[in-house]
């Protein structure tokens, strides 16, 4: 059974729980203020967390040793795992005789949240496997071992050192500082979870209970702002019970005009005079307004908000974008400008688009290219990925060659076409003259390469998870991977593992993470055996469409199946499906479109090819269209012209799509097809003209 509270105190200084919040980050970790005890400085042992539970490395008794032992093999730990016979997996945990096996099950026993485990049991984990996936929920999953010990609030605060992680974590720890004295140290860690985190309405219940008497309206207030933010409105509307009618009507409100009710404005009106002096509330008369589509009003109460004033700056920013492109959409541009020259962004990505609409609109309605350049080299200073820099240093070019600087354009562009797998990198690798996409072959591991992945033991777990029959295990070790292993030639490794499995959704899955943080994996990312041979493609439609858009879809996983029912490779609706089978001549079967990827493929290709004929060969509404559907497409021919007339600048009118998921969903497929025409040999970078398909000859 797992180790009691009484044993967890009589051992609380030393041992493997010490290390187990060693890298906490300033993310992932809440820090008790002072006059609590100090937190320990990020990336050193806290004193004491959750210490004493057994001695690191196997220098003392292991906590899972009082769990008996089972004779078992990886397998069949893994089979009780499965099955939820949690004491029975521990115990054949305890009969395997390879130490990896134990840290293996260890692992996925952590995972699952079982109370079977002990915080001694979780922080000996933690010490054997420092380099393993998910060192937060690791975390995570200790504090509510923890919570469920019901230690002293002296052990807890001894125990955790300053340190709390989950909100778990957090009520555990504050509800011990109160009840030693430290009110306004506890209150300071509840208020900071209360403001901010999502907890679900059974924790966030608890909350309630422990600490009502201190949390105050204001709180509830800020709580509910939020939630709302985050469409959470369950938990925003289970705080009913705890305000007042003032703060109900506010509640109500919030939730009317998030929601779109029909009584929204109604719902505005009957809140209380000075609850109508809040940043959320004046968010909700913004957003009201721009549904009725009084833009000039919604953007009066924008203009007048001050920076300092709100709550969730990212919120804020994003309404003023939707309000911004409305306005620019009704030839108000220069008020579009102005209004995504505020500051309200807080978040890096937030930061980066609204850096990214100052300079698309300086450029575009003001006809300002210096001014339009200061705004895309501020985002450069922002972006971390290849999409994003390659994003900014394309515009940067198109600024400058706008303000006459052709060379300061002509550098701009090389910047942007070091990234050739992306679709701004591939329109500045055709403004210089390139040829390709310069995304070469996949790396070739080298003999050292292969020596270090064999010493790797998340990779040797990988292994023994695919042997033992438990290959449905390995993502999250395989992402851990892609993440972790220093070089190219170790991500195709990690790559194969998943083609091993039979998995080729995770072998991309892999090379995109690797991308991701600047690995260059070159077609690794972009595997030419994910379609099978049997998959039929009408003639006229490049087989290279048919993979950038499963690529996009479904990652080429087989089995794929979205939220509104679209299935396998290509996501194709089962209704779609039967009505392609049938112009086919093809039997039509709903399993196979999970079963048989050449069949999934087939129909997909087949609609695929319909769509383009209908849009006269645009591969930009033939792609928007299968995103969003050809209706709204009609739509925003109808609002921002047709990219097929040549007086169209179609590189605009993409970034004109009002959604911003078929915005980039266009980009990715645009971008993918020049990588894959190269790698089937169907032919070269041609995105210029691509995306001017369609237009009179």
């Amino acid at each position: 059974m797992p180790l009691s509270a009484s044993a967890f105190a009589a051992r609380a200084d030393t041992g493997p729980m010490k290390a187990l919040f060693a890298a906490a980050t300033d993310e992932a970790t809440i820090e008790v203020p002072s006059p609590a005890p100090a937190a320990a400085p990020v990336g050193t042992p806290s004193p004491a967390l959750l210490a004493g539970h057994g001695n690191p490395r196997g220098s003392g008794p292991s906590p899972f040793a009082a769990e008996g032992r089972q004779s078992s093999s990886l397998k069949g730990a893994l089979d009780a795992l499965k099955a939820d016979r949690y004491q029975e997996a521990l115990q054949r945990r305890n009969g395997l005789g390879d130490p990896l096996d134990q840290l293996i099950v260890d692992y996925f026993l952590v995972r699952s949240g079982t109370d079977e485990l002990s915080s001694a049991m979780i922080a000996d984990y933690a010490v054997r496997a420092p380099n393993w996936p998910d060192p937060e929920l690791v975390r995570t999953r200790a504090e509510e071992a923890l919570s469920r010990e019901r230690p002293a609030p002296d052990v807890v605060i001894r125990a955790m050192g300053g340190q709390a992680t989950s909100p778990v974590g957090v009520r555990l720890l504050a509800k011990a500082m109160i009840a030693r004295g430290d009110v306004n140290g506890g209150m300071k860690l509840v208020r900071k979870v209360w403001h901010e985190q999502s907890l679900g309405t059974s924790l966030q219940s608890a909350y309630v209970d422990d600490f009502a008497a201190r949390l105050t309206i204001d709180d509830h207030l800020e709580r509910i702002d939020k939630l709302v933010a985050n469409n959470r409105f369950d938990e925003a509307s289970a705080l009913r019970g705890r305000l007042g009618t003032g703060p109900r009507a506010y509640l109500d409100a919030r939730v009317a005009v998030a929601t779109n009710a029909g009584n929204a404005g109604q719902r505005l009106a009957a809140v209380p005079a000075d609850l109508r002096k809040r940043p959320g509330y004046r968010l909700a008369q913004i957003e009201e307004k721009r549904r009725e589509e009084k833009l000039d009003a919604a953007a009066r109460l924008i203009e007048s908000t001050s920076r300092r004033d709100i709550v969730d700056g990212d919120a804020w920013w994003v309404e003023t974008r939707i309000v911004a492109r409305m306005l620019a959409e009704q030839g108000e541009g220069r008020k579009a400008y102005q209004l995504v020259t505020i500051g309200f962004a807080e978040g890096s990505v937030e930061r980066a688009d609204q850096a990214f609409h100052a300079g698309w609109f300086a450029m575009r309605y003001l006809k300002d290219g210096n001014r339009a350049a200061r705004h895309f080299a501020e985002l450069e200073t922002i972006a971390t990925t290849p999409l994003s820099l390659s994003r900014a240093a394309y515009w940067r070019g198109r600024a400058a060659t706008m303000a006459g600087h052709s060379s300061e354009a002509r550098t701009a562009y090389n910047d942007a076409a070091r990234y050739g797998f992306t679709y701004y990198g591939q329109l500045a690798r055709v403004a210089i003259g390139a040829s390709g996409t310069g995304v070469a072959r996949a790396p070739t591991p080298t003999p050292s390469d292969r020596a270090a992945f064999a010493r790797n033991d998340v990779a040797v777990a990988v292994e023994r998870l695919i042997s033992s029959g438990h290959k449905h295990r390995i993502a999250t070790l395989l992402s851990h991977l892609a993440r972790t292993v220093p070089t190219p030639g170790q991500v195709v490794l990690t790559a194969d593992l998943a083609d091993k499995a039979g998995y080729p959704h995770l072998a991309l899955m892999v090379a995109k993470e690797a991308q991701r943080r600047g690995v260059d994996v070159g077609r690794l990312a972009y595997p030419s055996n994910a379609i099978p041979h049997s998959a039929k493609v009408p003639s006229g439609l490049d087989r290279a469409v048919v993979f950038s858009i499963a690529r996009q879809e479904s990652e080429f996983n087989p089995d794929a199946v979205s939220p509104v029912g679209a299935r396998g490779l290509m996501q194709v609706m089962p209704q779609t499906a039967a009505s392609m089978a049938r112009e086919l001549g093809l039997s039509h079967s709903a399993a196979k479109l999970t079963s048989d990827p050449g069949y999934n493929a087939t129909l997909g290709a087949a609609y695929l090819s319909k769509r383009l004929g209908n849009f006269n060969g645009s591969y930009i509404l033939t792609f928007a269209a299968y995103n969003a559907g050809a209706t709204r497409v009609q739509e925003w021919i109808q609002r921002f012209g047709d990219p097929r007339d040549p007086r169209v600048d179609a590189v605009a009118w993409v970034e004109d799509i009002p959604y911003p998921e078929t915005r980039n969903y266009v980009q990715r497929v645009m971008e993918n097809v020049q990588v894959y025409r190269e790698a089937l040999g169907t032919g070269r970078l041609a995105i210029d003209t691509d995306l001017s398909r369609g237009r009179p000859s």
